[in-house]
């Protein structure tokens, strides 16, 4: 059964918008897990195993408070976002599939 298109919206944000001169907003979130030795090695014990996942996720917000675009990666142990390096690796890779016209 296709439910169709996925919409959101977070209703006006042209107040704010025309507050910032801008006609989208970007909304990120994103975290990371780290895992130090001591935590490395308690996992040995659980039956399920996390060795800390970086993940990004970026949308854009239109004035009538639409999601134009929505995009997000978990980029697994790949990535260390203490590293400026890593975080920006992982924010191209997000971006990497905003359409560009």
């Amino acid at each position: 059964m296709d439910a169709g298109p996925f919409e959101f919206t977070l209703g006006p944000v042209d107040t704010a918008l025309d507050a910032w001169v801008s006609d989208l907003v970007v909304i990120a979130s994103g975290g990371d897990e780290i895992s130090d030795p001591l935590r490395a090695a308690a996992q040995v014990f659980k039956k399920e195993q996390r060795w800390g996942e970086a993940s990004l996720q970026i949308a854009l917000v239109n004035r009538s408070g639409t999601v134009v675009w929505f995009g997000g990666s978990a980029g697994g142990s790949e990535f260390d976002l203490r590293s400026r390096a890593d975080a920006a690796r992982l924010v191209q890779r997000v971006l990497g599939a905003l359409p560009t016209r």
